[in-house]
Order: structure tokens, then C-alpha cells, then sequence
């Protein structure tokens, strides 16, 4: 009889787990995942986890576990695994069409939820480009009720997981499917109060220092820009904003941390004041927020926080 099918309690597969994964993660990493797995099958929290180490598992627990081994070795990422995230007190669908929801996008959520606090009550006008899960879409939805929000990605895929997001959390978002680098299809869309962007930043130089996690599972269009060309989607959004970003509209972006100061420069191009880069959590550049003005103003001040 194998070790796992002679094994009784939760501390017993514990241990099984942490020993099948150490040659593949830390044991942080691999508490982490056993965690939200018993979470998830059975309901335990990090306590109950310490204080019952007798717990009888469940038949889904029992069966599901060694699945999961197999998939962790391979190095598949646990929301994957399990289809799910939590993204801002939301509980999304996630699958290998759209990007896990970071932490980092969660500040950026946070910085806007703080600046439009006062408007909460207000019919905003808020446009997500690149939604891949929605997350930043319903995320300020379930935050913004009244605001009008639109989100848009130029995969199918993605929107498929987005609209049953949306409905599965009942926040009507308006979702379509529309490519920044087609203007016949950007045309379509109004004018907005607020734009936000993740769009893809990181550039293929950095690929080598990338977990294998991403690199194997995350949608790569969903990431990566050529060496040559890091700031493509920036412009693209930039120039977008010209026509459908209203003056004394605000546009939020998350960005890659090693190139703040050529966005700034892009954004100056384009006429847009008071541009403020925010560091993250991790006392890392991934934030800027600027203002658009009109093309007879002249842009001012710029700082970092």
C-alpha cells in the first residue's frame, strides 16, 4: 500500500504534501498552497489548520490532493489549478486566457478608489482597456455602482471569462471586443472620465528572470513587448486618449518599473499635466496617474510618491 492511501489526518498529508513539492518551491510557498487548498475543500482557516492536526479529510480532499502534486510540478499555477482567484474582495474565474490578478493591479485599483472617493455618487464615465478578467472593471463597479464602465480586450477568450465574471458577481459592465491597434474599432468607443490600463510591459530582455509558472501558463500577448518597441501600448493608449479621454480626465496605468521616466516623457508628448508615478507596496515604480489637458495648455508639475 502506498504512503498516501495509509495516511488518516490533515497533519499527515501535510507533511506528504510538503515533502512531494520541496524540490520544486520554498515551504512558504508550499503552506500557501496547502492552505488555500483546505480552504477551498474544506473550509479551514489557517487556526483550525494548526489546532486540529487529527482532521479527517474529505473524499474530494483525499482524491483531489495528489492531482494537484502533479500539476504543481509542472509548475501550473494554483489559481489555475483550482479555476478561481480573489482579486479586491471579488472571487473570479481564471484560466489560461487571461492573466492571474496581481497584487500590484490591486493598489492601482486602490489609488483610483481612493481619488474618485468623493465622486462615488457620480455617473463616471470609466473605460478598462485590456480587461482580461475584468478584474479592474468590476473591481471599481462593485465600488462605483452608478459609474458606467466599459471594458474592452481584443480576445474572445478573455471576454468570455470577463462577461461570466460579471455575471456570476451581478456588476453590469459593458464588454466588448476591440483591438487598440485598430482605429476603425477605437472609434467606436465614447469619451470617458477615466481611463485605465495593465496592458502588456514587460519586455522580452526579461523573460530570463521570470518564474517558469508565468512563462508556461500566462497568456504571453498578455505580457510581453518587443526590446525594440517597450512603450507600444503606452502610445497606443496615449494617442487613444486625445480624442476619447475628456480635458480634465484622468488616465491610470500600471507600468513596468524600469521605465518610468520614458513614460513620462511619452505622456508629456501628449500633452498630459501633473503626472504622478506611484510606487508600490514593494517601494517599486508600477503606478502613474495624469491628467489630460487641453492641447493649448502646457503640462506642469511632475512628482513621485
Amino acid at each position: 500500500m502506498s504512503r498516501i492511501n495509509s495516511m488518516n489526518n490533515i497533519k499527515e498529508y501535510r507533511e506528504w504534501f510538503k515533502e512531494e513539492l520541496l524540490a520544486y518551491y520554498d515551504e512558504r510557498e508550499i503552506d500557501a498552497f496547502f492552505l488555500r487548498l483546505m480552504e477551498e475543500w474544506e473550509e479551514l482557516d489557517r487556526i483550525t489548520l494548526a489546532m486540529e492536526p487529527g482532521y479527517e479529510l474529505s473524499e474530494k480532499s483525499v482524491d483531489g490532493l495528489p492531482l494537484v502534486v502533479e500539476q504543481l510540478k509542472r509548475y501550473r499555477p494554483i489559481q489555475y489549478i483550482l479555476g478561481k482567484a480573489w482579486f479586491y474582495d471579488l472571487e473570479l474565474e481564471v484560466n489560461e486566457h487571461v492573466l492571474i490578478p496581481r497584487p500590484e493591479t490591486e493598489e492601482l485599483v486602490q489609488w483610483i478608489i481612493s481619488n474618485l472617493a468623493s465622486r462615488k455618487n457620480e455617473k463616471l464615465r470609466i473605460l478598462d482597456i485590456g480587461t482580461g478578467s475584468g478584474c479592474i472593471a468590476l473591481a471599481l463597479k462593485n465600488h462605483f455602482p452608478q459609474a458606467e464602465i466599459t471594458a474592452i480586450d481584443m480576445s474572445a477568450s478573455s471576454l468570455e471569462v470577463a462577461k461570466r465574471n460579471a455575471e456570476n458577481l451581478e456588476l453590469p459592465v459593458n464588454f466588448q471586443q476591440i483591438d487598440m491597434m485598430e482605429k476603425e474599432q477605437t472609434a467606436r468607443l465614447a469619451a470617458y472620465d477615466v481611463i485605465v490600463s495593465n496592458p502588456p510591459y514587460v519586455r522580452e530582455q526579461e523573460k530570463a528572470f521570470m518564474q517558469k509558472n508565468v512563462l508556461d501558463y500566462e497568456p504571453e500577448n498578455a505580457l510581453f513587448v518587443p526590446d525594440s518597441d517597450a512603450l507600444k501600448f503606452y502610445r497606443l493608449i496615449a494617442d487613444f486618449c486625445v480624442k476619447h479621454l475628456i480635458d480634465n480626465g484622468t488616465l491610470y496605468l500600471e507600468i513596468n518599473e524600469a521605465m518610468p521616466n520614458e513614460l513620462i516623457e511619452l505622456l508629456k508628448e501628449y500633452q498630459f499635466s501633473d503626472i504622478l508615478v506611484k510606487k508600490d507596496i514593494n517601494e517599486k515604480a508600477r503606478m502613474v496617474k495624469a491628467e489630460k489637458v487641453s492641447f493649448s495648455e502646457v503640462p506642469n508639475a511632475i512628482s513621485t510618491n
